[in-house]
């Protein structure tokens, strides 16, 4: 609860730096998805975005409470969804409900496999974790592009780039336990993985071993902790649970030429422990659907209107590409643009973008430097 609320007034002071209205901007964010005009859609969409979150933030507090820095969760998360849609494609048509399972299996067997990469380069060469990782987000995504357009497309798309919609196959598809709500299989592994992480952290050796790597680490080896051993678990587990994200933990159904994880891994709200991230996952969500609404013009129209099943979108493959987006699919009009125009050309907070415009000052610098990372999951 204080990161949340600390996160609403360091944005309602960038905000104000911009002269936009700080209190308007945390309404839109945080408000009008639980009690805005749609929050009868925004509300089944909250467990939707928090379920990933909470898988992969769960499995990264503890690396970053053993001081393992793994930064390429997101890259593992991809990973994870092209080896799940892998595993389920190749048995289609087939309706056994032995599909699903295994699609979770291989997911997260990816995410695990993808994850060792950093941390056997770490053990073997002494590399440094964070970029090894972070650079494998880049391949993993060229590994993406490559399955959308080549070995995974939907050889009935006529030519558009993107998998078949395994939402529409029910021997595949992760539908809602409780209709409306926005519940499904990721939700309950969230909840399970956070109660076996806190268990696992206050009451088994292992989590001690971690507490005590991260805050003592020569009292670690002189103690006899096998840091090699702790390294390969922390980052296999979160590796894991990323995988299992891109899997089933989200109502994504078909892989397209970019699979954003909604959201940065990094800044989910809350302590470094599991039950933190269980507190600030829902509300990270919040901050999600308000972020991607945009109040009065939001809803599931925008998103049904793009020709997209889920959240994933044809979105650009490189930095400053021009991509050309259906008409109705992006709020105002059609035609060419581009990731920086998009982030350029948001205009009033709860309003579609309006023309390219050019920010100067420190304020503007501030912004783009802050929401590097947010055209992913802003007009999505």
């Amino acid at each position: 609860l204080v990161a949340v609320a600390l996160t609403m007034v360091a944005g309602g002071l960038m905000f104000a730096a911009l002269g936009k209205d700080p209190f308007e901007a945390i309404r839109t964010i945080f408000w009008d998805p639980v009690f805005g005009e749609f929050a009868w859609y925004f509300r089944g969409q909250l467990l939707v975005k928090a379920a990933p979150l909470i898988l992969i933030a769960v499995g990264l507090a503890m690396g970053f409470r053993a001081g393992i820095w793994n930064i390429g969760a997101e890259g593992q998360y991809i990973v994870g969804a092209i080896c799940g849609a892998a595993a389920g494609l190749a048995f289609y048509p087939s309706e056994s409900w032995l599909i699903f399972p295994l699609m979770v299996i291989a997911g997260a067997l990816g995410g695990f496999l993808w994850a060792m990469i950093p941390a056997l380069l770490k053990l073997r060469f002494g590399t440094n974790e964070i970029l090894v990782s972070l650079m494998l987000v880049y391949v993993a995504e060229n590994l993406l592009a490559s399955a959308a357009v080549n070995w995974l497309r939907n050889p009935d798309a006529v030519g558009f780039p993107g998998s078949r919609n395994l939402g529409r196959w029910e021997a595949a598809s992760n539908p809602e336990l409780i209709a409306g709500t926005g519940a499904h299989w990721g939700v309950v592994a969230a909840v399970i993985a956070v109660i076996f992480a806190q268990i696992m952290m206050t009451r088994h050796l292992m989590g001690f071993q971690i507490r005590l790597a991260g805050a003592a680490p020569r009292a670690a080896r002189f103690g006899g902790v096998n840091t090699a051993r702790l390294v390969i678990f922390c980052l296999g587990l979160s590796g894991m649970l990323a995988g299992l994200a891109g899997a089933c933990g989200s109502d994504q159904h078909r892989l397209c030429i970019r699979l954003w994880l909604h959201g940065d891994h990094r800044g989910v709200s809350g302590p470094v422990e599991p039950a933190g991230y269980r507190r600030g996952g829902p509300a990270d969500g919040a901050d999600l659907c308000g972020r991607r609404g945009g109040g009065s013009q939001s809803g599931p129209a925008r998103r049904g209107d793009l020709g997209v099943s889920g959240d994933a979108a044809l979105l650009p493959a490189g930095r400053g590409r021009a991509v050309e987006f259906p008409g109705a699919g992006w709020p105002g009009g059609g035609g060419v643009t581009t990731a920086a125009q998009r982030v350029r050309s948001m205009g009033t907070i709860g309003q579609p973008p309006t023309a390219p415009t050019r920010g100067r000052g420190l304020p503007c610098i501030l912004y783009t430097a802050v929401s590097s990372r947010l055209p992913r999951i802003l007009w999505t």
